[in-house]
């Protein structure tokens, strides 16, 4: 299995880039739209947002799509853990904020099944960014790091991989490979307060048998 490379690319030159703040503005106008009521007016709200996309080249730029699904990790994860409002402050563990998430992986799949490239090698980026977050949250927060948005995202992901009609059973597998190849570079002896996640998503129903069986 493909090992995936945790360098650091969050680094101020990934943070500096020129359409950070854009693709930003973007994401967290489309978590917006994900929770309006008037479906009408929600499909077109959502059909400007993906013109304005195909507008800056994201359908066709790998590079650009690959910043936009970093930017979508950072803000998922940041929102998670933080009050909207400017003050910097701190959720309590038991009011996480997982709209950015579940609004995240739910744009992942549209993207998916709207653009045409290879769903493999996507999801393994995808996977790789999210990988290099919690790494440097990690080494940043040590014992007040939480893991449950990370959680939170990577069972969002594998419960879309096994039940989205966007996955042939072969792209599914090599998906799941990948997921494989990032559980074993986030183990417990590296990533001590990720473990109790790790455990589970490493044994969940929706994992390990796929492994069984092949």
């Amino acid at each position: 299995m493909e090992t995936l490379n945790f360098k650091s690319s969050l680094s101020p030159s990934s943070a500096g880039d020129a359409n950070h703040a854009n693709l930003r503005e973007f994401f967290i106008k489309w978590v917006v739209m994900s929770y309006v009521d008037d479906k009408e007016h929600q499909e077109k709200q959502i059909n400007t947002l993906f013109k304005d996309l195909r507008g800056m080249g994201i359908d066709s730029e790998p590079k650009l799509l690959f910043s936009f699904c970093r930017v979508m990790v950072q803000t998922s994860i940041e929102k998670a853990l933080i009050y909207g409002d400017d003050s910097g402050e701190k959720r309590p563990a038991d009011r996480l904020d997982f709209r950015y998430i579940d609004s995240f992986v739910k744009l992942i799949v549209i993207i998916l099944k709207m653009f045409s490239f290879n769903k493999h090698e996507f999801m393994t980026k995808v996977l790789e960014f999210i990988g290099e977050v919690l790494d440097e949250d990690h080494r940043n927060k040590k014992a007040e790091f939480n893991q449950r948005p990370y959680y939170r995202m990577l069972m969002n992901i594998l419960t879309a991989v096994n039940h989205s009609d966007c996955f042939n059973q072969k792209t599914q597998l090599l998906i799941l490979f990948s997921m494989a190849d990032l559980f074993k570079n986030l183990s417990p002896t590296l990533y001590p307060a990720f473990c109790f996640s790790w455990l589970e998503l490493i044994s969940h129903k929706q994992f390990l048998p796929h492994f069984l069986r092949a």
